[in-house]
């Protein structure tokens, strides 16, 4: 799968991988579009906790080659790994493995830049097919974490966050 879909996919699925920590979570939602029309939401996002420790969350990885040789090698890295590739389409991509999540950085030719963080327990998942022991949901859960999406096109900017 392309990295730019997976911004799509946890665009669209931000119900499944929203955990709390010890404050209330939040759901932060910021668009800034090329003709200066806005949209900025912040919600409360705590009802979700209690549903996503008991989700049923598959772990399938449908991930293209490039994107599986990345996630293999920051598994066998462990925490502190970088991995560095191209993608077909010519967008140059940076990932980090550190405090626990997996950091992409997607640089495209045309300017474009998105970076997507998200908790490692999750990337296992979505990229390797592998299920923690105590769930995806709980493991989640466990210890609090945040979701963030960041995308700059040069003309529009999206940018959402779960803490």
């Amino acid at each position: 799968m392309h990295i730019r879909s997976w911004i799509a996919v946890l665009v669209g699925t931000l119900a499944l991988p929203l955990a709390a920590s010890a404050a209330e979570p939040r759901l932060r939602v910021d668009i800034v579009g090329e003709n200066g029309g806005q949209v900025h939401l912040d919600l409360s996002a705590s009802w979700l906790k209690s549903w996503l420790e008991f989700a049923d969350i598959d772990c399938k990885a449908d991930v293209d080659p490039a994107t599986r040789a990345m996630a293999t090698s920051l598994a066998s890295q462990g925490e502190g790994g970088v991995y560095e590739f191209d993608q077909r389409d010519g967008d140059h991509v940076v990932a980090r493995r550190a405090r626990g999540e997996l950091r992409l950085e997607v640089r495209g030719s045309d300017r474009d830049r998105s970076v997507v963080e998200f908790p490692w327990p999750l990337a296992e998942c979505w990229l390797l097919g592998r299920e923690p022991q105590e769930g995806v949901g709980r493991a989640l859960t466990r210890d609090g974490f945040h979701v963030r999406i960041d995308s700059h096109d040069g003309e529009e900017r999206v940018r959402l966050s779960l803490d």
